[in-house]
């Protein structure tokens, strides 16, 4: 009878020891479900703005790629590509404008000997007749104020209004 005793106490001891830790594990459990919760709380969830969601951590290799030592536009030793001119035959319309002081800062210009010719194209005619054409609008401000350029692409052509 003093082993059954024995074993009892020794039972009632572990049980204590284990109804301690269940105790413990549970109010662990409940502190992590908590905190996955707010880990799991978003702007599409809850009441906070959208400024305060996680982003995406940067790529690995984000800001690792090796600067060139080219500049930006075109290279030297490049080839120039200029459009070429018009012949005067397939030019229907000549227009002149002379300017009497700056467009941008209303300023005096001064009298020099270099021309520069433009040549420009209506393509208005031309637009229906492509099988695609692309569109794109971007502005910019100028001195504060919006500007725009619509720019159409066909496969023979491009137009900037």
């Amino acid at each position: 009878m003093g082993k059954l005793l024995e074993s009892i106490r020794f039972l009632e001891k572990e049980n204590a020891t284990l109804t301690k830790l269940v105790a413990e594990l549970r109010a662990e459990n409940v502190k992590l479900r908590a905190e996955l919760a707010l880990l799991r709380r978003h702007s599409g969830n809850s009441s906070k703005p959208p400024s305060s969601d996680v982003v995406k951590p940067p790529k690995d290799n984000f800001g690792k790629r090796k600067k060139s030592h080219r500049k930006i536009d075109a290279q030297n030793g490049h080839p120039k590509h200029d459009r070429i001119h018009f012949t005067d035959d397939q030019i229907d319309t000549t227009i002149e404008h002379e300017l009497t002081q700056c467009p941008h800062c209303n300023g005096k210009l001064t009298q020099t000997d270099k021309v520069t010719k433009t040549q420009q194209v209506e393509f208005v005619d031309l637009l229906p007749q492509q099988s695609h054409i692309h569109r794109d609008e971007s502005g910019w401000k100028e001195n504060g104020k919006l500007q725009w350029v619509w720019a159409f692409r066909a496969s023979d052509f491009s137009v900037f209004k």
